[in-house]
């Protein structure tokens, strides 16, 4: 497994080999990460998995038994869609059995349409570039706008492009050009103003449902004095791995004399926690044994503090403290002047864990009523979506990716880069305060409309 940005804009169409090779300490880093994985693929012949990460290669039939696949469901496809027709081929003689009508359905490869993107740049529809933009879901409209015009003909040329290339030992590129023309004057102009007008819809999961907690278990309360404030502060311990801590996990270690030797070794490591994944290079710390001899033995693992909200659950010798999973919705509420003037906007920010405790004691899973002095105004769920008016006077389109107590991280309807990518942009996680008078609640349809959500 590697980052998504790391797979797209780095490893990209490359072995792993072909990637990290040119760094050799990256590499053998990398290989060594891979020896530790474990699971049913490194037990079948010998780890597989780090042979495939050795491969300086691609060995003959690899690269066809992908392309099987895709073929395979390609075909399963074009079946599929023919039902709409009576066949992929709209009509059949009965006495011969052969196909006498017209092709309905047809496939082209995935290099084909990126040929007919470049020849038509309908890439810089999105971007300022000729490459393809992942970034952004409406990408897969601008394949459609390809797709819809490739036809056997271009398919056909492409084939005769390719074999002249070849024979002229010539691979940089495939047309010249102007050879393959644009379905009509001002094509591209027209999928660019289609493609802007669109709004990208998502489906909102509001059932009480999944992980209540996570897996990892805290400590009883530590109540100790914050020797930066001088007041009492609740830790809560936890043990893990010196190869998965932060740096600032590492200085919070509760053991003084663990704590140092840590932090010791680290220097000398330049800094960097994940060097403790080698064994050769943990710490370690001197411990007497029963018979009162010594002996040196490896630090793995480490107690440290942290200041976290947690819940109790079970009873007696089952009694376990957890911190709660996600968020389930947030609720947004005004709270009115004497004259019944809203002064500003609150939120309570309802776990997953509270909403499952207000189902099995027959609450309202949506709590409307706040108080005094309060309005409800709406409810929030992540991929819910709201109309944003900017300080300039344009609404924009904006979609929930995250909630989190008085705060919503959000971004635009048709960013399709990772939600902790988007929401750690800058402006992207406004208070909700903030956004009174600016902001109204709507759903949008499977087709992209949009429309009040009437909460």
């Amino acid at each position: 497994l590697c980052d998504a940005k790391y797979n797209r804009d780095v490893k990209r169409n490359q072995t792993p080999y072909e990637c990290a090779s040119g760094s050799p300490d990256e590499y053998h880093q990398m290989l060594e990460r891979v020896k530790r994985f474990s699971g049913g693929i490194q037990n079948r012949g010998g780890n597989i998995k780090l042979r495939r990460f050795q491969m300086t290669e691609i060995p003959d039939g690899f690269a066809n038994r992908v392309l099987n696949d895709t073929r395979y469901i390609s075909r399963l496809a074009c079946d599929y869609l023919g039902t709409l027709y009576g066949g992929q081929i709209d009509r059949t003689d009965a006495e011969s059995d052969s196909d006498v009508g017209t092709r309905r359905i047809f496939v082209c490869t995935g290099q084909a349409t990126a040929w007919v993107r470049r020849e038509w740049d309908l890439n810089k529809i999105l971007n300022d570039g000729d490459e393809k933009e992942r970034t952004d879901h409406r990408h897969h409209a601008v394949d459609a706008a390809a797709i819809v015009y490739c036809s056997p003909e271009i398919v056909r040329k492409l084939a005769d492009a390719a074999e002249q290339a070849e024979e002229l030992n010539d691979k940089r590129r495939l047309f010249l050009r102007g050879e393959i023309n644009e379905p009509y004057r001002g094509y591209r102009k027209d999928v660019a103003d289609l493609v802007d007008k669109i709004n990208v819809s998502y489906r909102c999961n509001k059932k009480v449902s999944g992980p209540l907690h996570k897996d990892t278990q805290y400590s009883k309360a530590h109540i100790e004095i914050d020797p930066k404030t001088g007041k009492d502060v609740e830790y809560r311990y936890l043990r893990k791995p010196l190869a998965s801590m932060s740096i600032n996990e590492i200085n919070s270690i509760v053991d003084p004399v663990i704590r140092k030797k840590v932090l010791d070794k680290l220097d000398r490591l330049g800094g960097k926690p994940n060097a403790f994944a080698d064994v050769n290079e943990l710490p370690y710390c001197m411990v007497k044994s029963k018979d009162g001899s010594q002996r040196l033995v490896p630090i793995k693992k480490a107690r440290y503090r942290q200041v976290i909200s947690v819940k109790k659950i079970g009873k007696g010798a089952n009694e376990r403290f957890v911190a709660t999973g996600g968020n389930h919705h947030m609720e947004v509420y005004a709270v009115l002047d004497k004259d019944g003037r809203e002064t500003k906007w609150l939120a309570e920010t309802v776990t997953l864990f509270d909403a499952y405790e207000r189902l099995i004691h027959n609450q309202p899973i949506v709590n409307r009523d706040h108080g005094a002095n309060t309005v409800y105004k709406f409810t929030l769920y992540k991929n819910e979506f709201m109309l944003y008016t900017t300080s300039k006077g344009e609404t924009v389109l904006k979609r929930v990716y995250k909630l989190s107590g008085q705060r919503i991280g959000w971004g635009d309807h048709n960013d399709a880069r990772p939600a902790a990518e988007v929401t750690n942009s800058v402006g992207n996680s406004p208070s909700i305060n903030s956004l009174r008078g600016q902001v109204q609640k709507v759903t949008v349809d499977f087709w992209g409309d949009i429309h009040p959500a009437n909460d």
